[in-house]
């Protein structure tokens, strides 16, 4: 017997891998091949929420998951309809969030995809905080407020740098974080739709419905139209330049990315 139903797609098979990883504290390779360790998982679940154990796909598991599913991630015709709004092809939406974070808004532990920005976080608390204490939290705390950017310690392990910041000051740490799918900066929170930075935090976790809709506010928004010339245009250079600055996107090749990827999906 198929351990997925007749007709699932890799795509479906991928998300229902996302949906077994967060359910069941795991880590499996997002692949859309469910073989050993994804079927494992999938016994894992079925036990735990009191189905029978099939080793299946079947219609009493997708009745919990299928849901759970459609209302955190997103599907295909997601972007289209995004790109629809931006007046622009589905690859070109999906390019984007492909070089961001490999198409994935949460990671495996459903917690929102994050990169905390220490310098970011830097310059927002020197506003707001006499020069001697700004120093001296820089001595305490370099990892997550330094004038140099890094210190990154990759995946979930983000958010303990952000939790750690907002015991200093949350609004600033939550703005000092990129969010998401399309790893959008907290202090664009205006230009994505929202009123504080917690509005938008809060929504990023959400789902990635919520983050492909900021992505598009976002474009639209900001530098009065510019950044969705260059995207539409696919004239990536302009685009990674005002989508992540130029100095990232010098010293990261970000419209090489961009360009190969979009290549890699048209």
């Amino acid at each position: 017997m198929s351990v997925l139903p007749a007709g699932t797609t890799t795509a479906q098979a991928k998300l229902i891998q996302r949906a077994l990883n967060e359910k069941t504290s795991s880590n499996l390779v997002i692949d859309g091949n469910l073989g050993p360790a994804s079927v494992a998982c999938l016994d894992s679940f079925q036990s735990a929420s009191g189905l029978p154990v099939s080793g299946c796909y079947d219609t009493a598991t997708a009745a919990i998951l299928d849901p759970f599913i459609a209302q955190k991630y997103l599907s295909a015709s997601s972007y289209s309809e995004a790109a629809g709004l931006l007046g622009t092809d589905a690859a070109t939406v999906q390019t984007v969030c492909q070089v961001e974070t490999s198409g994935a808004g949460f990671f495996n532990n459903g917690q929102c995809t994050i990169l905390f920005e220490r310098s970011q976080f830097y310059k927002a608390m020197k506003a707001v905080t006499p020069a001697a204490e700004l120093s001296q939290l820089v001595a305490s705390y370099p990892n997550i407020i330094n004038p140099v950017g890094g210190g990154y310690l990759g995946g979930e392990a983000e958010w303990g740098r952000l939790q750690q910041a907002q015991t200093l000051n949350s609004d600033l740490a939550l703005r000092s974080a990129s969010w998401g799918l399309f790893q959008i900066m907290g202090y664009y929170y205006v230009q994505c739709g929202y009123q504080s930075a917690e509005a938008f935090t809060t929504a990023m976790q959400t789902s990635e419905t919520l983050q492909l809709d900021a992505f598009v506010e976002f474009v639209k928004d900001e530098n009065g139209g510019s950044m969705l010339t260059a995207l539409t245009s696919h004239n990536w250079v302009s685009f990674a330049e005002q989508y992540n600055g130029s100095n990232e996107h010098a010293q990261n090749d970000y419209d090489d990315k961009l360009a190969r990827a979009y290549s890699a999906l048209v």
